[in-house]
Formats: structure tokens, C-alpha cells, sequence
């Protein structure tokens, strides 16, 4: 009987990656196959298990697909090696998260400027595929410390967004409805794409909801909000294309990070309600206004992103409120199909006006 391992690499042709991973790497996956065995034993033992692999791609994508009755989720080299390129970039410099000590730090001699981004197929996480980040990294320990913790966070926020795919029964219900047995997160573009946006936004929710409940302590909810925060809302921006048509929204097979992040923020508030409405309303509030500002310095300040591009910015426009607004009465068409494929309780239906 062939292993999973084995299944995984024959899905692949033969293309799961056998290299070595550095140490940062491993602290990475680590972080998140520690954290899936820890959500594992606090769910519901209708969860599935799912083989994680690491697929020999260098392009910043992950995957989620069934195969021969077996569910597995891979992420590319090139998506490990890009989040951990960006976060070592970030944390090297000293004009980002400046709360943290920079006086070791001197920004590398790396001119990165996204608003050269001028197609509509590569994510500005490909983008950073064209440097060399070899001696790029953190002087500081505390901050090469963060830089590991926020990468490993990102790539955790990622494989539960999959999972979430598996999980809550996106999988099965397209395999059943067309023939899709594959999700990715690489965007894409074709003309009615609304349910695939409704499922993409219903994987970030579990995702959400999944990082977050981890830190029991509420010494630390803040805090696990915070790095969830930057984790997730980054991810977004980095796993995003150019967008030049607001009116358009509908044609691409994921939400845009406005979309997305508001998202992300309504789980927050929804997640700590549960415990308090006072912390809820501390705790987004500061996830809004530290996370998005940190946002907007990376994004434009640093990296040079058109402001209208800047998910922040999107999140305020009325097309975009509009276009969410769309999405959830989506849900509202799916969701009694969809419930019949998951593995547990998925989002009721709302009404939105």
C-alpha cells in the first residue's frame, strides 16, 4: 500500500521537493505542523488529517487536493522561501516596526519598488523571486527573532486557510459540482468567479478563527491578535495581483485584500465578543489601527506600492463594500449545498443590504 508521502508525490509527477530546508525553514514548518496537531486534538474528531508536503515550486502558491480518497495540502519551496525572504527583509531594515530596536539595523542595499508590478499574473510575493536576499537578515536577536515568529505565522495562517478548504467541505462540494479537485492560491481571472470568492472568504474565517484560538492565555490575546494580524492582512497583499477595474471585482477567483482583511477583522471582533465585548472592541480596534498603519509603511512607504493598490485604502471604497456585500448573499445560494460536504459546522446565512 502506498503511503501518503508516496500518493502526495505521485499527484505531484514526482514534484514534491527532497531538498534541505535551512534552519529558518524548519522553524517555520515546524510552527505549523505543531500547530495543526494542537488544533487537531482540540477539534472535533470528525476533522480530517491531511498530508502536508512541500511542493519543489518556486512560485509563491499553495495548494489543497484529494487524491485517491486522501486529503493533502502543499506549499511551495518558493512560498516558504519568499515569506521568509520578506519578513527578513522587513526586520533588517529600521524604518519598519520601529517599536522594536533598530539601532543595529541598516536598511539593505536592495531597491525594491512594486509599482513596477505591471502584469496581472504574477502575486507581489513572485515579485520578490528577482533579488537576492542571501545576506539579508536581521543584526539585532530580538529582531531576528520576530522576523522567524512572523514568517512562521504567515505560512501557519496559510495552511489553516487550506485546511479550511478541506475542513468546511469547498473540496468535496467542487469535486462534485466541476470536477475541481484542486485549489489554489495563485489568483487567477475569468468572468464569474463568485463562488469561488465566497469560498475563499468562508477559508479565511476557519483560518481566522484557528490562528487565533490557539493562545488560550487571555494574558496574550492582544498580542496573538496582533502577529495574526500582520501575518494574514501581509499575506494578503503579497498573494494579491494588480487590480486596475474595481469593476471587475467579480472576475477573479479570489477576493482582493481589502475584501479579505475586513474579513480577517470581523473574525477578530466576532472571536473575542465570545469572551467579552469590552476586549473585542480593544483588541480589533488596536489590530486596525497598528496593523493597517504598519500596513501602509511597508506596502507604499517602503516598498512603493500605488496607493491604489493598497488594501487599506480599497477597504473604504464603496465598489469594494458593494462587492463584499455581493459575495456574502453568494453564500447565502451555497451555503445549504455546501454544509452537506463539511466536516463540521460552517457560517450561517445573512441577509445583507
Amino acid at each position: 500500500m502506498e503511503t501518503t508521502k508516496e500518493l502526495f508525490n505521485e499527484y505531484l509527477d514526482g514534484n514534491s521537493f527532497n531538498g534541505e530546508l535551512d534552519e529558518f525553514e524548519k522553524y517555520m514548518m515546524g510552527v505549523v505542523k505543531d500547530s495543526y496537531e494542537v488544533m487537531l486534538q482540540e477539534s472535533p474528531e470528525s476533522y480530517p488529517e491531511v498530508y502536508l508536503g512541500i511542493v519543489n515550486d518556486y512560485t509563491f502558491n499553495a495548494i489543497a487536493f484529494k487524491y485517491k480518497n486522501n486529503y493533502f495540502i502543499g506549499l511551495n519551496i518558493g512560498l516558504i522561501r519568499i515569506v521568509k525572504n520578506f519578513y527578513n527583509y522587513l526586520f533588517s531594515r529600521n524604518d519598519v516596526f520601529k517599536e522594536i530596536d533598530t539601532s543595529e539595523e541598516q536598511n539593505p542595499d536592495i531597491d525594491i519598488n512594486l509599482s513596477e508590478l505591471d502584469n496581472y499574473i504574477d502575486t507581489i510575493g513572485d515579485l520578490f523571486n528577482n533579488y537576492d536576499f542571501e545576506s539579508v537578515y536581521p543584526k539585532s536577536k530580538e529582531r531576528k527573532n520576530n522576523a522567524k515568529h512572523f514568517a512562521a505565522n504567515a505560512v501557519s495562517y496559510l495552511f489553516f486557510h487550506e485546511y479550511g478548504h478541506i475542513v468546511h467541505g469547498h473540496l468535496d462540494y467542487s469535486i462534485k459540482t466541476n470536477k475541481n479537485f484542486v485549489f489554489f492560491e495563485s489568483n487567477s481571472k475569468n468572468e464569474g468567479n463568485l463562488i469561488s470568492q465566497c469560498l475563499e472568504m468562508d477559508a479565511d474565517s476557519f483560518a481566522a478563527t484557528k490562528t487565533i484560538s490557539l493562545i488560550k492565555d487571555p494574558e496574550f490575546w492582544s498580542g496573538s491578535a496582533l502577529t495574526t494580524g500582520f501575518s494574514s492582512v501581509f499575506m494578503f497583499q503579497l498573494l494579491s495581483t494588480k487590480i486596475d477595474n474595481l469593476n471587475e471585482l467579480s472576475n477573479y477567483s479570489h477576493p482582493i485584500p481589502a475584501i479579505r482583511q475586513m474579513i480577517y477583522l470581523n473574525m477578530v471582533y466576532a472571536f473575542f465578543y465570545q469572551f467579552s465585548e469590552k476586549s473585542a472592541e480593544e483588541i480589533a480596534f488596536k489590530v486596525v489601527d497598528v496593523v493597517l498603519k504598519e500596513h501602509k509603511i511597508v506596502f507604499m512607504d517602503v516598498l512603493g506600492l500605488e496607493k491604489e493598490s493598497l488594501a487599506i485604502v480599497n477597504s473604504v471604497n464603496e465598489k469594494v463594500n458593494q462587492h463584499f456585500k455581493i459575495i456574502m448573499n453568494t453564500w447565502n445560494e451555497i451555503r445549504d449545498d455546501l454544509s452537506k460536504y463539511a466536516y463540521g459546522p460552517i457560517a450561517e446565512k445573512k441577509i445583507w443590504k
